[in-house]
């Protein structure tokens, strides 16, 4: 497992000790897992958002448009 150090200003890091403690668990591990939740709502699409998108053949159309332009090395991934 990777180590890193973080610098979190003394308010910040007692919320999420005190967090930590009621929730009975590590502050790293805590922290752990709010960027790990961050991180799946942020990269993926739950089902009602997939519900939307499959129901929505204009963006359907826009996607396969976009990937078929970027496979043919017209434009780029914008992260």
């Amino acid at each position: 497992m990777a180590r890193t150090t973080i610098a979190l200003n003394d308010a910040l890091f007692e919320k999420l000790s005190r967090l930590a403690r009621q929730e009975n668990r590590s502050t790293p591990n805590l922290i752990e897992t709010i960027l790990i939740r961050h991180l799946e709502d942020d990269l993926y699409a739950d089902d009602f958002e997939m519900e939307d998108i499959r129901r929505d053949r204009g963006l359907q159309r826009s996607i396969r448009k976009g990937m078929a332009d970027y496979k043919a090395g017209r434009g780029r991934i914008m992260e």
